[in-house]
């Protein structure tokens, strides 16, 4: 005799009346929301990579002023060293490593006001004003923007004579 196997119909993967999922609509639609939250931060995002940018420069800026007046107070207690150290030509540009692209100017100037940032710096010529403290400025600006100033300070150096 043969039997015959019957199978059984099942309804355990048939959707119930009382399924509490997620269906398809509902990821979709919650996909589609958070993309749209996504797309509105992408403006701030953006902003503080700039913001990040400009003050790494900001960083190096500071860093290089401050490098050059150590340099000026290290030359010694003569003027005149301190006077060549201000008027090299050859120190005036530099590049930022930071890899921003970003090209620096320094100036070096005995006064700080914008309009004499080119002056040389020249010592008194007269040894009964020595000993003293000589103004040294350094200010550092972009060189596409040199109206800019990105870091900047003035500072007394002692010097002992003239040379």
């Amino acid at each position: 005799m043969k039997r015959i196997i019957r199978l059984r119909r099942t309804t355990a993967f048939a959707p119930q009346p009382d399924d509490a999922g997620f269906g398809l609509i509902e990821i979709v639609v919650s996909m589609f929301l958070l993309a749209i939250i996504a797309i509105a931060f992408i403006p701030v995002l953006i902003q503080s990579l700039r913001t990040t940018a400009r003050n790494a420069v900001i960083a190096a800026a500071t860093q290089v002023v401050s490098s050059n007046i150590e340099d000026a107070r290290s030359r010694g207690p003569l003027c005149s060293n301190v006077a060549d150290f201000a008027n090299d030509p050859s120190l005036d540009s530099m590049t930022i490593p930071a890899g921003h692209g970003v090209s620096l100017r320094v100036f070096r100037s005995p006064r700080d006001e914008p309009e004499h940032r080119d002056d040389t710096m020249t010592c008194p010529s007269d040894p009964g004003a020595y000993p003293t403290a000589i103004s040294f400025t350094v200010t550092v600006t972009s060189t596409t923007d040199t109206n800019t100033v990105l870091a900047k300070a003035t500072t007394l150096i002692f010097v002992k004579a003239a040379s």
